[in-house]
């Protein structure tokens, strides 16, 4: 049979969840049956620290930013087009500000035209989520196939007609979960690495330091719980724009010694197993990659209400309102429970929708079953 070829728009330098989404499957679909090229239209920034695995396995083509250079863009995708003549063009979305490149893949005539919707909302503003309402009507325009991360983000992206239509799919943020089995001894390991004690409570957050994931809440939350429990440290994982005012935040609340900022890690799939329970206040997510990490782990979770509740697979997650009392108390409540076995989330999901072995072929069929419409 012969090699169906998709062209991946949405990867930056950044890792995020698109860039989850795309390393995710991409390192487990069959390249004997489905061939991805990948394009960047973002410069180098210090945070390309997965940049280097993709461009070694996978062909990147850095093109014009289409958000400045439209035109431009659009002629290097028909010149790339014309030369390896894609079955398949795979948009991913976190909003429908920038319709470039589902146009340039109608004027080229590609065959399946996917529009991937990552997102439930935006924080760039008022002129973004204009356009983004606007935007999104003409969607069908160019494209013919429609994913979602979540019924949530579909319901941001595409009207009740497409998510009626047989051209609509949600595609789970699956994961490789033999990644991220909880482990007693590195747990161990690296909290004596990082100097915390047995006996000391480890809340931990990932998240990019940026508005959606809403750090400055998350630093009022763990001010409050630190009166009640002096024996506890909170660990945040990743980068971005706010991580200097939220480490601001922390030097002037006197928390600096019970808040950990590891930065970039490259074994964030480690870290979960020094942790006691997992926190994310976000304003919105589509589907949250780190969610469905936390809970392979066998963490206690605190999500915010405005998650989508798809993401409770395990039917243990604790959605609240983002109320700084009861964030507390949630947190009061998990540390007196006793210790459940970590290991059984992970026997449970390996079974779901969110192992990526079996979303990776799901994905697949769906690319198959598309092209055999057209």
């Amino acid at each position: 049979m012969k090699k169906i070829k998709v062209l991946e728009v949405g990867l930056t330098y950044k890792l995020g969840g698109i860039e989850n989404f795309l390393i995710s499957y991409f390192k487990k679909i069959d390249k004997n049956k489905v061939e991805a090229d990948f394009i960047n239209v973002f410069e180098k920034t210090k945070e390309e620290s997965f940049y280097d695995e993709m461009t070694s396995n996978f062909n990147v083509y850095n093109l014009p930013n289409y958000r400045f250079h439209p035109i431009k863009f659009i002629k290097e995708i028909k010149k790339l087009n014309e030369k390896e003549n894609y079955d398949i063009f795979h948009y991913n979305m976190n909003s429908a500000c920038y319709l470039v490149p589902l146009v340039a893949a109608k004027i080229c005539k590609i065959k399946v035209i996917i529009a991937h919707s990552h997102n439930s909302s935006n924080d760039k503003g008022a002129l973004k989520s204009f356009l983004h309402f606007v935007n999104k009507r003409f969607i069908p325009l160019f494209a013919n196939t429609y994913f979602a991360c979540s019924e949530i983000a579909g319901e941001w992206f595409f009207n009740k007609k497409i998510r009626n239509s047989k051209d609509y799919y949600i595609i789970n943020n699956a994961i490789n979960i033999e990644k991220f089995k909880y482990d007693e001894k590195i747990r161990l390991y690296l909290r004596n690495k990082l100097g915390i004690a047995n006996d000391t409570f480890v809340i931990g957050h990932v998240g990019r330091f940026k508005p959606q994931k809403n750090h400055l809440f998350l630093i009022d939350v763990f001010n409050e719980y630190l009166k009640k429990n002096k024996k506890s440290v909170l660990l945040l994982i990743g980068e971005g724009p706010l991580e200097q005012q939220v480490k601001e935040k922390v030097k002037n609340l006197g928390l600096s010694d019970n808040v950990i900022f590891l930065g970039h890690c490259s074994n964030v799939n480690e870290f979960y197993n020094a942790m006691d329970i997992f926190l994310l206040p976000s304003l919105y997510e589509g589907l949250p990659f780190v969610g469905v990490e936390a809970l392979t782990n066998g963490l206690n979770c605190i999500f915010s209400n405005t998650i989508t509740k798809e993401i409770d697979i395990l039917k243990n997650i604790k959605f609240i309102d983002l109320k700084l009392n009861e964030w507390v108390n949630a947190i009061v409540e998990v540390e007196k429970k006793s210790k459940n076995d970590r290991k059984s989330s992970y026997y449970k999901l390996l079974k779901s929708n969110y192992n990526i072995d079996k979303a990776s072929k799901e994905l697949e069929d769906i690319y198959k079953d598309r092209l055999s419409r057209f």
